[in-house]
């Protein structure tokens, strides 16, 4: 078995950095890429989370709807005219 070896980041945090570390109590940000349609749901049964979709699925009927529940934030894809 391989052992962890932790470490120190005291350079980039300062050397008192561990005095104010608070351990994390949830996950506060999940980065997906996701294969498949069927991965949003699994996610959204399990996890209840917020996602960034495409600006385009503001006006869908049902699946709109849903987004807007979830507080997700519409991004605008793509390139602009210019």
């Amino acid at each position: 078995m391989t052992e962890i070896k932790e470490c120190d980041y005291s350079f980039y945090l300062g050397k008192n950095y561990k005095e104010n570390y608070k351990p994390i109590k949830s996950t506060s940000t999940i980065v997906c890429n996701h294969i498949s349609w069927l991965d949003v749901v699994v996610l959204i049964k399990h996890l209840s989370p917020a996602f960034a979709p495409s600006a385009e699925f503001r006006g869908m009927p049902l699946l709109g709807t849903l987004i807007d529940f979830l507080d997700s934030i519409y991004i605008p894809r793509g390139g602009s005219e210019e």
